[in-house]
């Protein structure tokens, strides 16, 4: 815990100043998830600290969450009929109890944003999904389903199922809310969102991988370029390393620890920190269509 907090600090020195806590499920680790998230939210300089939860635990831990100093809870969640999809997280089967959870959180007045990967499977959940977060004044961002060749927790087969271009679900958000406003992530990096705007005001996002990326000269060396992310994040890992995007990352040397498993200096860590903003501030966005992506073919 303690070298956690050593890194974060170290990366808000040097001009990180977004943070979200995720996994994994953070809130299974409540020892770390919330001490970790009171002392990034005492920085002078915070953009924002955002929690990232599958909604399981919202209910219970929701003090906690309040007075950690989180200013925004994303919530993932796929489907509001349980059962109705089959090859979801299990943990999707327990709906009632994540929109307890939601609702919860919004009666402590605590920002809460709602997340969905749209397939094929869930794609006739959409407007109960919209209509949903609608209804209880929570936004929403769906996200199409991603491809990585080594990745674990899918494979080739599933996303050959399952895919959707969510171009076909702008579409039908065009019909029922007009155009959308382009919206970049913070800093500029990472794919160009689209707004809609419902007339109660709710927004819906949309990420849609189809359209562009960054990627650096760096990223040609990768065996899953061009991918659906590109340089989209900046993750630390288990293992003390950064990652820019979400499989197993270019091996770049971002590692914050020894062979010996020992933290490196903070003047190395800074080091490391500072080159890994350095490639994302050099990335190039890519424009590029679908049948540009290094994927499989759909069947």
């Amino acid at each position: 815990m303690d070298q956690i907090i050593r890194i974060v600090t170290i990366a808000n020195s040097v001009g990180i100043n977004s943070f979200s806590l995720t996994g994994g499920e953070p809130l299974v680790i409540p020892e770390i998830t919330f001490p970790l998230a009171k002392k990034i939210s005492q920085f002078k300089i915070l953009h924002y600290l955002k929690l990232n939860t599958n909604g399981t635990f919202l209910k219970k831990y929701i003090n906690d969450i309040v007075n950690s100093g989180f200013g925004e809870v994303k919530v993932s969640l796929d489907i509001l009929t349980p059962n109705s999809v089959q090859n979801l997280s299990h943990y999707q089967n327990n709906v009632k109890q994540i929109v307890d959870g939601i609702k919860e959180t919004i009666k402590h007045h605590l920002p809460v944003r709602l997340q969905s990967v749209m397939t094929k499977q869930n794609l006739p959940e959409l407007d109960k999904i919209i209509n949903f977060c609608t209804d209880i004044g929570v936004d929403l961002k769906l996200f199409d389903l991603t491809y990585y060749k080594d990745a674990i927790s899918t494979n080739k087969t599933y996303w050959q199922k399952n895919y959707i271009s969510l171009e076909h679900v702008n579409s039908l958000l065009e019909k029922k809310f007009g155009k959308p406003q382009i919206v970049h992530a913070v800093g500029g990096f990472g794919h160009p969102n689209k707004v809609f705007t419902t007339t109660k005001n709710t927004k819906i996002m949309i990420r849609d991988t189809e359209v562009s990326a960054f990627y650096t000269e760096k990223c040609k060396k990768c065996d899953n370029y061009m991918c659906q992310d590109g340089l989209c994040t900046l993750t630390l890992s288990a293992d003390a390393r950064l990652k820019l995007c979400r499989p197993r990352g270019i091996n770049l040397g971002l590692n914050l620890a020894n062979k010996n498993g020992t933290l490196k200096t903070d003047k190395q860590i800074a080091a490391i920190f500072k080159k890994a903003i350095h490639l994302f501030k050099t990335a190039t966005e890519t424009k590029r269509s679908f049948s540009d992506l290094n994927l499989p073919p759909l069947v």
